[in-house]
């Protein structure tokens, strides 16, 4: 297949290796004057007026302004049957490919089928709440099945063992008829996140599911938007029967897909451990637990640990958990600690080393800049632990300030720091917090209680 590709970007870079080795780049198109004219991976670039002068098959968008350039294909007369979005190119490459990553359980299936599709299986939020969901509905005796395009090997080491069969099937979200066979095995469909969201709307013609929408980051509403164009039109979703994780995340969801969101469902989690576990004549422990990218603020969280009073900052540690999604995010927060060199920095770790790791901390921070449900407070609210979360998370919805957690605005490193100090100052007043909330997560977060509310969702 010959195809040109318009866009020669990161967007590009970060997918070209990704690139069918039967398909032919015959050559770059950009709108950007100071590359046309000049050779990329030894492939010429055009000005998008040049496409009517190429011989090509496909013309691949390589941006998350995709709209824009199929408008401008279309005004310099290409066939729009001929215009791919990236996704849509490297799932019709990959139809048919199905990898089983542990074993198929499903071969000895006897209950209803579930199937649970992500845009990835990993360990960050949304593909942990969906593990989750598969462990509560495996309790009520269905037989699992979680699928991604792509997968993290250590994660399905980890939890590879738990009656779930997980499946890479990297043409998601593109799904053809080719793949309905399999697909239409399942009683129930379970897709997460926004970014799966054209598989929905492909599987609900014919088949039982819920799109459960976690994302918050209007970024990634503006890249669903440019992505699946042919969603665009209210009449394609609105029949979805679709739920967000969160208030969050739905009132941001409303701005793009108005009407598409049903109800919340807030995910659950497995009780790990009903009672906080002092640690005397240790510093109190500060932790924020989650990717490191500017959304998830671990800025603001080392700046409120620089301003904190000597005598306080002495008397406690600060950690940072978390995979590093922004290289030059990262070298900010490193620069903005040098200052005192008071934050640790631990990287990665999978989910039994943070289990490990939340026996030694007393207090987790959440400093997001807009966060669904952020799963580290509610694992910690489990773990009768002290939450710290900004007010531009769904965390808020279940916090009182000051009785189960305490709130700070957004971007205000100072309260924040002020929060820190008046905790490391009130042994006494913090204890009750632990315990109520540990009472928020048995009231909302329980397992039981997320079974309940998937069973509901699944069957409208």
């Amino acid at each position: 297949m010959k195809v040109v590709i318009f866009g020669t970007g990161m967007y590009y870079r970060n997918r070209r290796a990704y690139i069918d080795n039967k398909t032919e780049i015959v050559a770059f198109i950009d709108s950007n004057i100071n590359k046309i004219g000049r050779k990329i991976d030894g492939i010429m670039v055009y000005s998008p007026e040049k496409i009517s002068s190429l011989e090509y098959d496909v013309v691949i968008l390589c941006s998350i302004h995709a709209t824009a350039m199929r408008r401008q294909l279309i005004l310099l007369g290409v066939d729009e049957a001929k215009i791919q979005n990236w996704w849509m190119y490297y799932g019709k490459t990959r139809v048919g490919i199905i990898n089983i990553l542990n074993f198929n359980y499903l071969s000895e299936a006897r209950g209803k089928k579930l199937l649970l599709i992500s845009h990835s299986i990993d360990y960050s939020g949304a593909p942990m709440a969906l593990l989750y969901a598969a462990m509560a509905l495996r309790g009520k005796g269905f037989e699992v099945a979680i699928a991604a395009p792509k997968a993290d090997r250590a994660y399905i080491d980890e939890f590879g063992d738990r009656r779930i069969t997980f499946l890479e099937i990297p043409s998601l979200p593109y799904i053809n008829e080719e793949d309905m066979y399999f697909f239409g095995q399942f009683d129930y469909i379970i897709v997460n996140t926004l970014l799966m969201i054209y598989s929905a709307y492909i599987l609900k013609k014919t088949l039982r599911v819920v799109l459960w929408v976690h994302e918050s980051v209007r970024e990634l509403f503006v890249r669903s938007v440019s992505e699946y164009e042919e969603l665009a039109d209210e009449e394609k979703y609105i029949d979805i029967n679709a739920c967000a994780v969160s208030g969050v995340s739905a009132n941001m969801c409303g701005e793009y897909y108005p009407g598409l969101i049903k109800r919340i469902i807030p995910y659950g989690i497995p009780d790990k451990n009903a009672s906080y576990i002092s640690e005397s004549n240790s510093k109190m422990v500060f932790a924020v637990i989650g990717n490191i990218c500017s959304f998830k603020g671990q800025d603001i969280f080392v700046e409120a640990v620089n301003i904190m009073k000597t005598e306080y900052r002495n008397k406690a540690r600060f950690i940072v958990v978390g995979k590093c999604e922004d290289d030059c995010f990262k070298k900010k927060i490193e620069a903005l600690n040098i200052r005192f060199g008071s934050v640790e920095f631990c990287g990665e770790l999978n989910q039994a080393q943070i289990d490990e790791l939340y026996s030694t901390v007393d207090v987790v921070v959440c400093p997001s800049r807009v966060d669904s449900l952020p799963i580290a407070i509610t694992e910690a609210m489990m773990r009768s632990k002290i939450c710290v979360v900004s007010d531009v998370t769904g965390s808020c919805d279940y916090i009182d300030n000051g009785i189960n957690g305490y709130i700070f605005k957004t971007e205000d490193s100072e309260e924040l720091s002020n929060i820190m100090e008046n905790i490391i100052n009130g042994e006494g007043i913090v204890d009750n917090i632990r315990e109520c909330a540990r009472k928020t997560y048995e009231k909302y977060f329980s397992m039981e209680a997320f079974a309940v509310n998937l069973l509901n969702i699944l069957e409208k």
